[in-house]
């Protein structure tokens, strides 16, 4: 996904960090919890970019 490529692979790498746990209702929550809670993707995202992000990141690998 390019946000997650152009946003997050200078710190997390290029692997997103699911794993079967996260791709859940719970585990979105949770990681679009701590993609609303990031200050650096706040300031460049739109509200349904950081959305996008956390179910590419919450999603199977």
């Amino acid at each position: 996904m390019a946000i997650y490529n152009s946003s997050c692979t200078g710190c997390h790498g290029n692997s997103k960090a699911s794993d079967p746990k996260v791709a859940t209702v719970d585990g979105l929550a949770s990681v679009l919890s701590k993609v609303g809670s990031h200050s650096a993707l706040n300031a460049s995202l739109t509200t349904q970019n950081r959305l996008d992000l956390a179910a590419y990141i919450a999603s199977a690998k």
